[in-house]
């Protein structure tokens, strides 16, 4: 979910399912952009399957057995390798620093005590100095209010909907520049409107971003 570099939020439903990854995984892919491997996706429930090379013998295999049966599940079991749902050392490190934080700069805090000492929180800190302060601020919002709408997929978009026009409507906002960085020159350098040390401020003002849009929200804006 990359959206906090380029100054917006993980849209389209995010806040449904991001407040029920456990252990802060969360909040941590949520605010950080991280990347999952396949293996640690199967393990967090956010995949049904896991097949570590899709060869071209196994989709012909794959498609063969779904032509014969109709079990899509099924022709996935037999191409799917198990995974271990161990706990792993990156779950306690995930859940350190980022499970039942009270706020962004919280958890800034808590990787900034321990980056000395650890290589996660190091390289965890670093990532987030260069996302947008606003995005991520707005996305941890976003994960608390979506934990409270309990996965009401309807109420969740209504939300961010809103957050999206509030966005869009804000002078300056880093939505622009970081299409603009990301996207359309392509430096990646974005210059946010508001830098890492204004985080305090930035986290205080986050209801800016879900007042109800003026034109409201019907089923049909879907």
């Amino acid at each position: 979910m990359p959206e906090t570099g380029i100054g917006l939020f993980p849209d389209v439903g995010g806040a449904a399912w991001l407040p029920f990854v456990g252990g802060g995984w969360g909040e941590y892919l949520g605010l950080t952009g991280a990347r999952l491997k396949g293996s640690d996706a199967k393990r967090l429930e956010l995949a049904t399957h896991y097949v570590p090379a899709w060869t071209e013998e196994k989709e012909k295999a794959f498609l063969a057995r779904v032509e014969e049966t109709g079990d899509v599940g099924g022709a996935l079991d037999e191409q799917a390798a198990p995974v271990d749902g161990s706990r792993t050392a990156l779950d306690d490190e995930v859940e350190s620093y980022f499970h039942g934080k009270e706020s962004v700069p919280a958890i800034l805090e808590g990787l900034r005590a321990a980056a000395g000492g650890s290589e996660f929180a190091a390289r965890t800190l670093e990532g987030m100095a260069g996302l947008s302060p606003s995005s991520m601020c707005a996305t941890f919002e976003q994960i608390s209010r979506g934990r409270e709408l309990a996965g009401d997929v309807e109420r969740v978009l209504e939300m961010e909907f809103g957050m999206t026009q509030a966005m869009m409507r804000e002078p300056g906002g880093d939505f622009y520049e970081g299409i603009r960085a990301v996207l359309v020159d392509k430096d990646g350098k974005p210059s946010w409107k508001h830098g890492i040390e204004d985080i305090e401020s930035v986290s205080r003002d986050v209801g800016m971003y879900f007042v109800p849009p003026e034109t409201g929200w019907t089923k049909n804006d879907a």
